[in-house]
């Protein structure tokens, strides 16, 4: 994804993603899905370099355990949805 400039929605669902790296997208995405992965965890910093997201859906991952501080840059975000963790 580093090459593309801008993107709107990234549906990445039931891909048995286990991990967010800071710094994995790199992209203006408003809205992303991240439901029915195998994550765990969400760090403080996963999202960071999202300021444009407004969308997030972490449904049904495994036992997500989520950082305190881990939305704090979304200052546009608009909707979070945990269901089923």
């Amino acid at each position: 994804f580093s090459r593309c400039t801008l993107m709107v929605d990234i549906n990445l669902s039931n891909n048995r993603i286990e991990f967010i790296e800071t710094g994995s997208f790199n992209l203006r995405i408003n809205r992303l899905n991240l439901k029915n992965n195998n994550l765990t965890h969400v760090l403080r910093d996963a999202f960071s370099d999202l300021p444009e997201l407004t969308d997030l859906d972490l449904t049904g991952n495994k036992n997500l355990s989520v950082s305190t501080d881990a939305f704090k840059s979304l200052t546009k975000l608009e909707t979070l949805i945990l269901n089923n963790n």
